[in-house]
């Protein structure tokens, strides 16, 4: 099995409509190991761009033997710091899934 790319994407808006500034950073929970490939546990960072937009390819972690989620930390600018856990499913529509509907993920009691 070869490991999956998706593109996690979203946008941020404050409550009149303007773009959020900030960023997010993603980090698996455990290394996972896919088609003889090692991806480490290391904190990938993504910053708001100017519309509150964010795209990042992660690898899917629900195709995998390990059983691992990505902790989400989104730092947004007036905004308390906030911390929750998503799985990336490797059977997203056309490889892509918005943020938004992955949040929090309460099906494994996190969130």
């Amino acid at each position: 099995m070869t490991a999956t790319l998706v593109t996690l994407t979203g946008t941020y808006n404050e409550v009149d409509g303007t773009a959020s500034a900030g960023s997010l950073t993603f980090e698996l929970s455990v290394p996972i190991t896919n088609a003889g490939v090692i991806f480490n546990a290391l904190p990938t960072e993504v910053v708001l761009d100017d519309t509150g937009h964010f795209s990042q390819v992660l690898v899917a972690n629900d195709d995998t033997a390990v059983d691992s989620l990505y902790t989400v930390t989104e730092k947004i600018k007036g905004a308390p710091e906030r911390d929750y856990c998503i799985v990336i499913p490797h059977a997203a529509v056309d490889g892509t899934v918005d943020i938004s509907t992955l949040l929090p993920n309460t099906a494994r009691g996190i969130g």
